[in-house]
């Protein structure tokens, strides 16, 4: 600084202000112990290289982390290993062969991975590795704990699309962050409905608790599933004792209770949304105590779900309204953003998914629902700004993608392309989504806010051809739109998606197969993709032979998974082949080089060229020849 002073201050500064700054002491100590806290003297030198530890617990924590992370590691070895790290990660969803050379090809790789990318950014991990285990220091009661902890992350949008992706392709990892998420609950008493890094008076909804269901029927393992159930009954029947506190629990939740909504005239903000986000909670809630044996529990809370939406729902304008505390409807343009919505309009939050039986009955069927979801994509993006008082950016970018009503720039309305296939429509969600993905992402922006990984989320997961329309309710997943590349393998549950028509424009999904056996209508269990296999999307067109390769190509993922397993049991007695990485990338037991690194836009194992070489000939008899005949094989 202009006077001397050091840039960082150790502990026998006497701090003096300068500027709205603080400086240390004119010189540096010369103890040693001091000279992690030293400010720098660069002499004629312009560039310093700094290793920093950082830590939550403390000074002592800060230091271990320093010598274990970086000790004396170059800034080049160090960034060497992030990217390793993240390479690590990312090949968890291996995209094979991405199509043909071409500019779009390599332009929907760069968006797959960007958002795949982003997708893993939150929640943040707040543990660190001690000398006594894994311990995190708690923005929930600012003590130290053992055990993970998480923050960072908004429920209100993540449980649509982030969660569902990692139940997919990083299931051991989610079981880590949801034992985060109950450490929170164990220090503060409640669920976080918006970490940042403790509770949060921000959106509504009670989200952590679909996030917590939706593991816990579909059986993902690493936390403390009677803590989850311990929580989800909190945050269904208990109210924050200030009743003036919004960061926990559901405000608002005496009225719901009363009355099956909350009215717009009882002085709670976003009161339709807060009834149907509270009504997607216990539905969500409802199936998890079903699961654990709580059939009392599940049948008052799915009633409470369900009179929600009968509440709410105004058959004059087939939306929900505006209910006010005397059961009338107040009158308010569908357009109209804010007051009774949370950041949009009742064009967005009319359709919530985990009720869809109920939702059509209230439109008188599903044609008539299906009417009603087109109007919303071809009604003019129009807005009147309501209780915001001026324009916000949710709204001009609504109308700049184009959709109608379709506001992709926000969360509420991820779920509405695959509405149309649930109802028997499935050409129109595959146009749709192929639409979405083209037009709402680019390597320079997307259409709206990332809002910690869900928009990136979204992209992945429609890519991928599998969607979770309604997360916590079922485990289902969706395959109602065509891929975007022609061959991805999710590695932690060895699921291999194939669709040979993903590089055209706009392709329709006319049947898909998984281990070779068709799938009856549109959506697949998380339970059955759990046991791993080939996912198959046959297009408008296909030739048969797609189906014959597809089930050639299965039957050696088998084999080679096999071979996997044996090479583990004797992998103590092979240490020169563990020692061999080019032979075991031959065999396809190690990883694959990589498609964008090497210019190459399909990657193939060794064990494609080799193994097949001695497999094609005994499969040729069993596979091939029954599929020319027209029969169907039945995998072992």
């Amino acid at each position: 600084w202009g006077d001397g002073g050091c840039h960082l201050q150790n502990s026998a500064a006497n701090a003096e202000k300068q500027n709205g700054l603080t400086a240390g002491p004119p010189q540096c100590p010369s103890a040693q112990r001091e000279v992690r806290q030293c400010c720098f003297v660069l002499y004629e030198r312009t560039e310093a290289s700094v290793r920093i530890g950082t830590s939550l617990i403390s000074p002592a924590q800060a230091l271990r982390s320093l010598d274990k992370e970086v000790g004396s590691k170059t800034i080049e070895e160090v960034a060497r290993e992030g990217r390793a790290a993240w390479r690590t990660h990312l090949m968890a969803v291996e995209v094979e062969d991405a199509g043909p050379a071409s500019f779009t090809t390599l332009r929907r790789l760069e968006i797959f991975y960007t958002c795949l990318y982003r997708a893993l950014l939150f929640p943040r991990r707040l543990d660190e590795v001690t000398a006594t285990g894994i311990q995190h220091w708690s923005p929930y009661d600012g003590r130290v704990h053992h055990g993970p902890g998480v923050t960072d992350n908004g429920f209100w949008d993540t449980f649509r699309t982030v969660y569902p992706l990692l139940s997919l392709a990083y299931p051991k990892k989610l079981g880590e962050l949801l034992e985060g998420w109950l450490n929170a609950y164990r220090a503060g008493g409640w669920l976080p409905k918006w970490a940042s890094p403790g509770y949060r008076d921000s959106m509504v909804g009670t989200f952590a608790d679909v996030v917590l269901s939706d593991a816990i029927i579909k059986n993902i393992s690493g936390f403390d599933v009677d803590m989850a159930w311990e929580a989800l009954r909190k945050d269904a029947f208990d109210s924050s004792s200030d009743p003036k506190d919004t960061s926990r629990g559901k405000f608002g939740l005496q009225h719901y209770k009363d009355r099956g909504y909350i009215p717009v005239d009882v002085k709670i903000g976003e009161a339709c949304s807060r009834t149907l986000d509270f009504a997607y909670a216990d539905a969500a809630t409802a199936m998890a105590a079903e699961r654990l044996g709580k059939g009392e529990v599940a049948r008052e809370l799915r009633q409470r779900s369900e009179r929600g939406l009968r509440e709410l729902y105004d058959p004059r304008t087939g939306l929900m309204g505006h209910k006010q505390a005397n059961g009338a409807f107040k009158n308010e343009p569908a357009e109209t953003w804010g007051d009774c919505f949370t950041e949009g309009s009742a064009w967005h939050h009319s359709f919530p998914p985990f009720n869809l039986k109920v939702l059509t009955e209230l439109h008188g069927g599903s044609q008539k629902l299906i009417a009603k979801l087109r109007e919303l994509f071809t009604t003019p993006g129009d807005f009147n700004v309501g209780s915001y008082k001026v324009e916000i950016h949710e709204m001009r970018e609504m109308r700049m993608l184009g959709l109608g009503q379709y506001a992709h720039n926000n969360q509420p309305v991820h779920h509405l392309p695959f509405l149309f296939a649930l109802l028997g429509d499935r050409n129109a969600t595959a146009r749709m989504v192929r639409r979405i993905l083209s037009s709402a992402y680019s390597p320079e922006g997307f259409a709206g806010d990332e809002d910690n990984g869900e928009m990136g989320s979204w992209y992945v997961l429609s890519a991928l051809g599998l969607f979770a329309p309604s997360p916590g309710v079922s485990a289902d997943y969706m395959l109602a739109s065509m891929p975007l590349f022609r061959r991805v393998h999710l590695r932690a549950l060895d699921i291999v998606i194939e669709a040979p028509a993903a590089s055209q424009e706009a392709p329709l999904v006319t049947e898909v197969f998984w281990r070779s056996q068709p799938v009856k209508g549109v959506l697949v269990p998380y339970q059955t993709l759990q046991v791993g296999g080939t996912l198959h999307f046959q297009a408008p067109g296909d030739k048969k032979l797609n189906r014959v390769v597809s089930s050639l190509r299965g039957a050696l993922h088998g084999a080679i998974k096999k071979a996997r397993g044996a090479v583990r049991k004797v992998r103590g007695a092979t240490t020169a082949f563990e020692h061999s990485p080019s032979l075991q990338e031959d065999l396809g037991l190690g990883p694959p080089s990589a498609a964008v690194e090497d210019g190459q836009l399909s990657i193939v194992t060794g064990a494609a060229l080799v193994a097949s070489l001695v497999f094609c000939g005994l499969a040729a008899k069993r596979f091939i020849g029954p599929h020319l005949l027209g029969t169907t094989v039945k995998p072992d």
